[in-house]
């Protein structure tokens, strides 16, 4: 006789259970420090019952991230109307801090977001995120869940971006602008990420994203 099939409830709770497990490790040690055998162990199942529901351990850590990005919307929704008052290069500057303020503080998880292996099936991994735990969700607006949802850095970026583009300005050029700014923040939270000496900080980070934010906006002004 084979195994007893699992009710689709209790499937969803064992996704849970793994990704609460994943979030609870990566807050103790880091993503660099957290094994499949880890979250399973922590979990009380067996390593290979995570391929039932993941497609590999990056998988996995990318839902466990996003209540680090979750954190970061909740802030800037607060700000929102207060920066739609500001003229475009302030909501430029302003937002690029806000977002800075947050993403060197979890460097590991936020590349993992932006920039890991599922970075560009996000709007599908939000959606199953949410499904899952409709609680996070329940109660924030819908421009809140909007931002939630909305987690393409380039699109992002570009939308703050744009409006700060001299008269003249091409598509290229505005492509070009934004995929350097977005490359040079990639740049950076590897660099931190990845160091193991101490050689960078959060707050060096932040300082050097945002002088390469005035810089451009400089350049494209003048």
């Amino acid at each position: 006789m084979g195994r007893p099939q699992l009710d689709e409830e209790t499937k969803k709770e064992n996704v849970r259970t793994l990704i609460r497990c994943a979030r609870d490790l990566i807050d103790e040690r880091g993503v660099q420090n957290v094994t499949i055998r880890s979250i399973s162990d922590r979990a009380g199942m067996n390593s290979a019952t995570m391929y039932n529901y993941f497609k590999d351990l990056d998988e996995l850590i990318t839902y466990a991230s996003i209540s680090c990005f979750q954190e970061y919307c909740a802030q800037l929704h607060t700000e929102y109307d207060y920066l739609t008052d500001e003229e475009p290069e302030e909501v430029y500057l302003m937002t690029w801090d806000l977002f800075c303020e947050y993403v060197f503080k979890s460097p590991d998880q936020m590349y993992q977001l932006f920039f890991g292996k599922y970075s560009g099936e996000m709007d599908t991994v939000i959606s199953k995120y949410y499904k899952l735990f409709p609680g996070e969700i329940e109660g924030l607006s819908q421009n809140l869940q909007d931002m939630i949802a909305d987690a393409d850095m380039f699109g992002r970026n570009y939308r703050v971006l744009s409006p700060i583009m001299p008269e003249g300005s091409t598509e290229k050029d505005l492509k070009i602008m934004n995929e350097l700014t977005v490359s040079y923040l990639q740049m950076l939270l590897k660099q931190l990420a990845d160091d193991a000496q101490g050689r960078y900080t959060a707050e060096g980070q932040k300082k050097r994203m945002m002088e390469a934010c005035v810089f451009l906006l400089d350049l494209v002004t003048k």
